[in-house]
């Protein structure tokens, strides 16, 4: 999976949503923090996209994974292009223990 369409595809997804709760869509790039520096992307929102994305991408997780949006341990918002880095590792783990 290519991480530029992993990204492509982050980015339609997050202003599907936005577009869903506001009258406008901010323009959106692989180093933005949705947390932070989207208007009204919140926990729930956080949710949603990450919802979206398991069922996008195919990705079976047995809810362990609430938001692909967590901060990192440091605390710092992820960035699409961190939260693409999350979705292309799930989606390798899961097609290996598919294959299993």
């Amino acid at each position: 999976m290519k991480r530029e369409f992993v990204i492509e595809v982050l980015i339609t997804i997050l202003k599907e949503i936005q577009s869903e709760v506001r009258n406008e869509v901010e323009e959106i790039g692989v180093s933005t923090c949705p947390f932070g520096s989207m208007g009204g992307f919140d926990s729930l929102m956080g949710v949603v996209v990450t919802a979206r994305c398991f069922e996008k991408f195919d990705i079976k997780d047995d809810n362990k994974i609430v938001s692909l949006f967590e901060p990192n341990k440091s605390g710092e918002p992820v960035s699409v292009g961190d939260v693409a880095n999350k979705i292309i590792i799930l989606n390798f783990i899961w097609l290996k223990i598919r294959l299993i």
